[in-house]
């Protein structure tokens, strides 16, 4: 088994606390250290981990839907957080990003979006 690298940063972002973001972020399983930023908008605030952090946990203490619901429960009307990471393992690049609003939450996957584009690429030049 090999060693997975990585680093993970989010926007700057409005919250309603930013103490309780800072809590909620430093929560989650992460491979480095957690470093926050604020930004010079009243509220706004970013973070980076140089290291990758474990966004699709699910143990005793925190389920990832209760932690999701706990972000969007302090995001200011129309802010977006987005948390984008990006690492590698051997030969295996990988990249993510999760998009998560008060409304609902979307995930990005580079190896999929990939894939459609060669799937993409290959249809269009079998019809061609």
């Amino acid at each position: 088994m090999s060693n997975f690298y990585g680093k993970t940063t989010s926007n700057i972002v409005r919250v309603g606390d930013k103490e309780k973001f800072k809590e909620i972020i430093n929560s989650i399983p992460a491979s480095g250290i957690i470093k926050f930023e604020e930004g010079t908008v009243d509220g706004s605030i970013s973070f980076y981990c140089d290291g990758i952090m474990e966004l699709d946990i699910d143990n005793v203490l925190c389920s990832q839907e209760e932690l999701i619901t706990e972000i969007q429960n302090i995001l200011l009307d129309n802010e977006f957080l987005v948390i984008k990471e990006i690492g590698y393992e051997k030969f295996n690049l990988e990249a993510r990003a999760y998009i998560i609003h008060r409304e609902e939450t979307d995930y990005v996957d580079f190896n999929e979006i990939l894939q459609d584009r060669i799937e993409h690429s290959i249809y269009n030049k079998i019809n061609l």
